[in-house]
């Protein structure tokens, strides 16, 4: 029923604009303007149908607010995509680092990778993530003060990659609900916690 209401919403919106430019009231832009939000609210139906509600038919979300939710959550998938591509960048460095019989050159951005992601978990208010993502940057700065005179062990640094697959899982997971899902950090923080960095 709920859908129908929504295909009669538009049929009705269509039928305004074409009657407000066959009769030449002069309210043509303020049809046009219906119509959009119309189109703005079927849009945000399909794309979130599990979410609809005849509320939003009857409150008639102005199109200002749809255009506005939907700039958000673009980008935040922005974000998100980002970060992802820096913690794969990290893990890629990690993995050169031990293929190449530990050149410490290859974990040299490690640490700016994980700092960008960080942020960007402050921005949105993940903090529990961005702190977690903090104690990996402090484990990757206190092993490489002293100039790479002294590798990293295999087992802590392979500790370190656990760690951070369970921040890639949980961006992955952030891509596709709005919910954190706090045992992929459980998972991530009891990899750090191994490495004598725990909360």
């Amino acid at each position: 029923a709920g859908f129908s209401r929504l295909k009669g919403l538009l049929a009705d919106r269509v039928q305004q604009l074409e009657q407000a430019r066959m009769q030449r009231t002069g309210n043509e832009p303020e049809a046009f303007a219906l119509l959009a939000e119309a189109l703005l609210i079927v849009e945000s139906t399909l794309a979130e149908p599990e979410n609809f509600s005849d509320d939003a038919l009857q409150d008639q979300v102005p199109a200002a607010s749809l255009l506005e939710r939907r700039a958000r959550e673009e980008a935040i998938g922005v974000v998100l995509n980002e970060s992802k591509a820096a913690i794969h960048l990290a893990k890629r460095g990690i993995t050169a680092y031990l293929d190449s019989d530990f050149d410490a050159d290859h974990i040299a951005n490690v640490g700016t990778s994980l700092c960008m992601v960080q942020g960007a978990f402050r921005i949105m208010s993940y903090d529990r993530a961005a702190d977690l993502l903090g104690r990996c940057i402090a484990f990757v700065d206190s092993r490489q003060q002293d100039h790479g005179q002294q590798d990293i062990p295999r087992q802590a640094i392979e500790t370190l990659a656990d760690a951070l697959i369970g921040v890639e899982y949980y961006i992955d997971d952030l891509a596709v609900s709005a919910s954190q899902n706090e045992e992929l950090l459980a998972v991530a923080e009891d990899s750090i916690a191994d490495l004598g960095w725990a909360a």
